[in-house]
């Protein structure tokens, strides 16, 4: 064999994705319905979990934050590793969160509600020393875990507790964290708004509400979070992401977009540095956009509004093939009509210069 250096995988996250997946598994045979948190999200959850009851979704979720390790004993008890940063995210999640402790040696594991135990801790007397345990060579506080709540023995015990939290936890914070200052805190709560907002509406018409006012990237999040509402023929479906009917009915009824919304989910496209392809092709964000913006029945009226007040030539572009592709056989009557309501804006762009000689050579262009 060479001697040439090669990538080596993570252990240490490759042993965290074991205790996810056997996590994952063991709520999913137990009728839970079960969400991993993509990597490109790393906010500290890795699960969210709807509550069932004999089959059936309660509309009650969770978030699982799960640590994998080969024994965390210290005087016989079981701790789960924290630092700063995930006291701080407990403390100031909008759901419920669970911490869950996979351990390698004989696959048991045993759960805690870390949001009361950080509300706990926080009232703690701070010249009482705090539990320390040493984390492969790093000190760190740890949670104390009871041998009562196995979670691989039996989850009847972690779906009374979480109930129990769920009743306790207004989504009163939610609203501030989409619109403070912080954008990962603005990121944590549109997924908390989707995680929940598939099964009750609620969330998911204040995300649209919000969406304007939302960080670049957390805007990002919230139009494929929304786009599921749609009629999105691209997405991977399946028990974890899909929505209730009576949400979608609910969205597609009361969502109404300004014409800021617009005019803020066609910046998006521009600015998207995130992937999934650029423009308005399938499999890319503009695909999103597409979607969410048909929640509103009256879109075309209001996308042919921007057009006529809008200064911001990737706006005019975006609203103009919008506008012909909506107008479908009457396309090139409609490109007609905005070329005589804004020729500066044509004489400006060459792109839309283009989609007018392009409806003019074929009737129509389609965007997918």
């Amino acid at each position: 064999m060479d001697d040439n250096p090669r990538k080596k995988m993570n252990a240490s996250s490759n042993a965290g994705k074991v205790g996810e997946q056997a996590v994952e598994l063991l709520l999913t045979r137990a009728q839970f319905n079960v969400q991993r948190v993509s990597n490109e999200n790393d906010i500290g959850r890795d699960l969210y979990v709807d509550l069932t009851r004999s089959g059936e979704v309660t509309g009650g979720v969770v978030a699982i934050q799960v640590r994998s390790i080969i024994e965390s004993r210290r005087d016989g008890r079981w701790l789960l590793p924290y630092d700063d940063k995930d006291f701080t995210l407990w403390l100031e999640s909008n759901i419920p969160m669970f911490g869950v402790l996979y351990c390698r040696a004989d696959e048991s594991m045993r759960w805690v509600n870390l949001c009361d135990f950080a509300r706990r801790e926080q009232t703690r007397d701070k010249t009482s020393k705090s539990y320390m345990v040493d984390d492969a060579g790093f000190g760190k506080h740890g949670v104390i875990l009871h041998e009562d709540n196995r979670l691989d023995l039996s989850t009847a015990r972690f779906w009374d507790a979480a109930e129990g939290a769920i009743r306790q936890f207004p989504l009163v914070g939610i609203g501030s964290d989409l619109v403070g200052e912080s954008v990962e805190r603005a990121q944590r709560a549109v997924l908390d708004c989707f995680a929940v907002g598939r099964h009750d509406a609620r969330p998911l018409l204040l995300l649209a509400a919000c969406l304007r006012w939302l960080p670049l990237r957390a805007r990002r999040d919230a139009i494929i979070a929304l786009s599921h509402a749609g009629h999105h023929p691209d997405i991977f479906w399946h028990e974890a992401n899909w929505i209730s009917d009576l949400v979608k009915l609910t969205l597609h009824t009361r969502v109404s977009w300004s014409e800021e919304d617009i005019e803020a989910m066609f910046a998006t496209i521009e600015d998207d540095v995130d992937g999934g392809g650029a423009g308005w092709g399938r499999g890319s964000l503009g695909q999103c956009v597409y979607h969410t913006l048909g929640m509103d029945r009256q879109i075309a009226v209001k996308v042919r509004r921007v057009f006529s007040h809008s200064n911001n030539i990737s706006t005019l572009e975006d609203a103009a093939l919008l506008t012909q592709y909506w107008a479908e056989d009457d396309a090139p009557k409609a490109m007609s009509e905005m070329q005589h309501e804004r020729p500066d804006a044509f004489a400006s762009s060459g792109s839309l210069a283009e989609l007018a000689r392009m409806v003019l050579d074929h009737g129509w262009v389609d965007i997918f």
